[in-house]
Order: structure tokens, then sequence, then C-alpha cells
């Protein structure tokens, strides 16, 4: 992993501990801190590039974003109840970063980010309900920022 990559999963990996913390506590997500994770990826990314890491992954990040941003926004529309805004607010900076870490992949990426965010959502709703602590809706960004980090590890 080069500096970039391993700057931009160290601020992923503390913002997403910050926005899970809230959102398991408080069943929401921030804006104003997803769109600071979103500006520290766009910077990392952006002085990476300057660094030499070639502009072809931030072009792939910057079709990433409005990617994911826009499938999930699709499922919010379709079903509200089922998936919140802050999850869909939190899914650009997410496919921003897998965009970067997929390059043309982007779309695999996606996929497996998807995938993995239900599989590990709904585990931890087992594991929640089994241990009794309560029977509420399940937050989805919790498993969608701990699958980008899988990816991104998986790709980088």
């Amino acid at each position: 992993m080069a500096v970039a990559d391993l700057s931009a999963f160290a601020w992923l990996l503390a913002g997403s501990g910050v926005l899970a913390r809230v959102d398991l506590r408080e069943q929401r997500l921030p804006a104003r801190w997803t769109w600071r994770l979103g500006a520290g990826l766009v910077v990392i990314h952006g002085i990476g590039v300057l660094a030499g890491a070639g502009g072809e992954r931030l072009g792939w990040a910057m079709v990433g974003g409005p990617a994911f941003g826009g499938l999930l926004l699709g499922l919010h529309l379709a079903s509200p109840r089922s998936l919140g805004g802050g999850d869909v607010r939190l899914a650009v900076p997410l496919g921003f970063q897998v965009g970067w870490a997929t390059g043309n992949e982007v779309a695999t990426g996606i996929a497996a980010v998807t995938a993995l965010a239900a599989l590990l959502t709904l585990i931890g709703g087992a594991v929640a309900r089994r241990g009794r602590l309560g029977a509420g809706p399940l937050p989805f960004g919790p498993g969608l920022m701990a699958a980008t980090l899988l990816v991104t590890a998986w790709y980088c």
C-alpha cells in the first residue's frame, strides 16, 4: 500500500469509528461527519495524485461516489423506511474510496460492498437480538463502513 492509500485507510477507519458509534446509538448519521469523511478522502487522494499516484484512480473515484450514492438513493426512494438519507449521503464518500481502490473494477467493488454490508448488518442484527440488545431497526451505516474497509484492504 502506498502512503496515500494507508493515509486514506486510516482516515476511513477513524471516521467510520465515529460514525458507526453514532449510528448504533442514535440511529442516524450526522451530515457534518459524513461530509468531513468525504472531504478528508478527497484531500488525501488529491495529494496522492499530486505526488504521482496517478490521475486515473482519481477518475475512477469520481465515478464511484456518484454511482454508489445513486444506487442507494434509488433504494431509499423505493423504500424510505428501509434505508435512510444518512446512508445515501454516506455512500458518496464510501463510493469515492471504493472507486479509488478498485479502479476500473468499480462496479464489482460497489457490488461487493453492498453484499458484504447486507451480510454484516444481518449478522450484527442476529447477534444483537440474541443478546437481547433490542429489536429496533438495524443501522446499515456500520455495515457499509466495515464492508468498504474490507474491500479497500482487499484491493489496495
